[in-house]
């Protein structure tokens, strides 16, 4: 669930973070992030760590 309102947080803020040119979705609770999609059908990445530093600022 946390994962879920990050995401979403962060999408009706500003639109996804992007890093190296591209929106990254970030899952808290699987300390996994994606880029050209979510978890469903996205390519995943190391998680930067700009985005965790970013993220632990809100939990």
């Amino acid at each position: 669930m946390a994962s879920m309102w990050v995401q979403i947080w962060i999408t009706m803020i500003s639109g996804f973070p992007i890093i190296g040119g591209k929106g990254v979705v970030y899952y808290v609770d699987k300390d996994t992030a994606y880029v050209n999609g979510n978890e469903d059908n996205g390519i995943q990445i190391a998680v930067p760590s700009g985005l965790k530093a970013l993220i632990g600022q809100f939990l």
